[in-house]
């Protein structure tokens, strides 16, 4: 954060603000670079989802394992629903989501 702070101030010292600075600038090239990682990390959650295919009714999950335990498998059961797709013949299936936070 100190970081982001110091090449604000820069900016200003060298062009009064920071949108008057040209877009080739190397300080707000590196200050893009900076909140441009930071804001990708805040971004995307992934959300594991299982899914009863007779009633449609949905659980999710923040990993593979804490769904395998609450239907009292290993963490490798999610990963195997994942695989099989939509098998009708299976009771649940699964799905991976990226949420945005």
């Amino acid at each position: 954060m100190d970081a982001t702070i110091k090449l604000v101030q820069r900016l200003e010292a060298k062009y009064g603000s920071v949108t008057n600075a040209p877009d080739d600038d190397p300080i707000l090239k590196k200050l893009y670079s900076i909140t441009g990682a930071a804001d990708s990390e805040k971004k995307t959650e992934r959300v594991y989802v299982v899914i009863n295919q007779k009633t449609g009714q949905k659980w999710g999950f923040k990993s593979q394992g804490a769904a395998g335990k609450y239907f009292h498998h290993d963490k490798s059961w999610f990963y195997g629903l994942l695989q099989a797709k939509a098998n009708p013949k299976r009771k649940y299936r699964a799905e991976i989501l990226e949420v945005m936070e």
